[in-house]
């Protein structure tokens, strides 16, 4: 009898053991699937300029900042910041045309000048 109960509890110890081997591997899955996830998202976002100048430009239109892509004509963003808000020397280079070299500097100045 004594000899079946060790049995029993190796098998149990035995089995704790595969089953917390069993989690550890599961989460490490788990976590190198994330990584591969946010370093795919990740390349999708980063933007290139393939002449290495830049990729947005703010005009003003109505007395309102826009945002247009690279070529000045196509409509990226309206922001709804009014350049009279602006102080004077970013309302003369909103004017001629104000360019911006990425999404972060982009967005660093919306954040900004937003209200």
């Amino acid at each position: 009898m004594k000899k079946v109960s060790y049995g029993i509890v190796w098998g149990c110890v035995v089995l704790l053991i595969c089953m917390a081997y069993y989690g550890s591997y599961e989460m490490g899955q788990k976590r190198e699937r994330e990584h591969t996830t946010d370093e795919r998202i990740q390349e999708q976002t980063q933007e290139v300029n393939s002449d290495g100048k830049y990729k947005y430009v703010l005009k003003e239109e109505d007395g309102e900042v826009q945002v247009y892509e690279s070529d000045g004509k196509t409509l990226y963003e309206s922001t709804g910041i009014s350049v009279s808000t602006l102080p004077s020397e970013m309302q003369e280079e909103i004017t001629d045309g104000k360019t911006v070299s990425d999404s972060s500097s982009l967005y660093s100045f919306l954040e900004n000048y937003s209200s």
